[in-house]
């Protein structure tokens, strides 16, 4: 369900944010996103449609496995939501995705390097209660290397104190300490893929890049004021890769580059906007 919300909103709560990320180590990053997503519109009894935007821009120091230089990745995101509920319990979902990805010294070709995905999930909720919901579904996209179709499944269950998101690709547990305050735990797990310029290696063509990251750490988010927060989310980095990609999506063994283990600090400016 997030890939057509933004990617590293704070909660599903969150209707818009900025985000920035700092990473130490031996290669250094940074990442700046943007996320907007509006609320579900009713349009017939049967029918809620909702949509998102997503933007992102990393930069990653000495870690261009082609020449050395800084890497800077550019995302660009847009996605539908269509939520047919079917009674009280069981609510079906549809979302389709379409993204750019590309580095700063390459060209983006259409529609080849067109990012296309979509997901289709069916939740349900337990006993009728909207708070403890369970899902299933399949998720389409045509950058995965080992296959374009993957099953999904996913877990939210909310109290008056606990948040537990067990969604891709980020799931967290979080506390209200109070109507202010909420801090817990969080994963998450990104795999973006960039148009980079052609690169002769041992074994084939680059055509692009892929980058691995999968983060482990802490949330802490307070209320500013109204529906506006502000977390701060201190991680470590567990699994930095970069790999060059063939023009099939396929990773090239000659191109790959695996960075050193890093510290994480994410600062998060969010508007809620009341529950979902």
């Amino acid at each position: 369900m997030l890939l057509a919300c933004p990617a590293s909103a704070q909660s599903r709560l969150d209707r818009a944010y900025v985000s920035q990320t700092l990473m130490g180590g031996r290669a250094r990053s940074a990442s700046t996103e943007v996320g907007l997503g509006t609320p579900p519109l009713r349009i017939t009894d049967r029918l809620l449609v909702g949509a998102s935007i997503y933007a992102r821009r990393t930069w990653l120091e000495g870690a261009n496995p082609s020449d050395g230089r800084t890497f800077v990745g550019n995302d660009l995101q847009a996605g539908l939501l269509f939520i047919v509920p079917l009674d009280e319990r069981w609510t079906l979902s549809f979302i389709p995705v379409v993204a750019g990805r590309f580095t700063s010294d390459a060209r983006f070709r259409m529609p080849r390097d067109l990012t296309i995905a979509g997901v289709g999930v069916a939740s349900y909720a337990i006993a009728g209660d909207r708070d403890f919901v369970v899902s299933f579904g399949l998720l389409f996209t045509n950058t995965l290397p080992f296959s374009p179709v993957i099953p999904i499944a996913g877990l939210r269950w909310e109290s008056e104190r606990w948040r537990v998101e067990a969604l891709w690709p980020q799931p967290q547990a979080v506390y209200r300490f109070s109507e202010r305050f909420e801090a817990g735990i969080a994963m998450r797990f990104d795999y973006p893929l960039y148009r980079a310029r052609d690169l002769e290696v041992s074994d084939g063509t680059a055509e692009y890049v892929r980058l691995t990251n999968h983060y482990f750490g802490g949330v802490f988010a307070a209320r500013l004021v109204g529906d506006l927060w502000l977390a701060a989310r201190p991680a470590v980095n567990l699994g930095r890769v970069v790999r060059l990609v063939d023009g099939d999506r396929d990773n090239l063994d000659g191109g790959r580059q695996r960075l050193d283990i890093a510290r994480t600090l994410t600062f998060t400016l969010s508007w809620r906007g009341g529950r979902r």
